[in-house]
């Protein structure tokens, strides 16, 4: 039987799923925009930091809809 002070965890929370959803749909923008406006001097860095970011975003944007922990969370304590 749970107790009535358990509480659900930090990710599964309305506030932090709206703000995950944001920034997830932020980094996704991001990387898409770095894969369409790549750089003509280093196209592989930039192919891999587009998929990167784009990844990152979709995943938290998935995880935000799902309540579930992002990858991005999972790094650990980011300043």
């Amino acid at each position: 039987m749970a107790r009535p002070t358990d509480s659900p965890p930090l990710y599964a929370r309305g506030s932090f799923r709206i703000i995950t959803g944001i920034f997830g749909a932020c980094a996704a923008g991001a990387g898409m925009a770095v894969l369409w406006l790549r750089s003509p001097e280093h196209p592989l860095l930039a192919v891999a930091l587009g998929v990167v970011l784009l990844a990152l975003g979709v995943q938290a944007v998935i995880a935000a809809v799902r309540a579930r922990e992002p990858w991005i969370g999972r790094i650990g304590p980011l300043p």
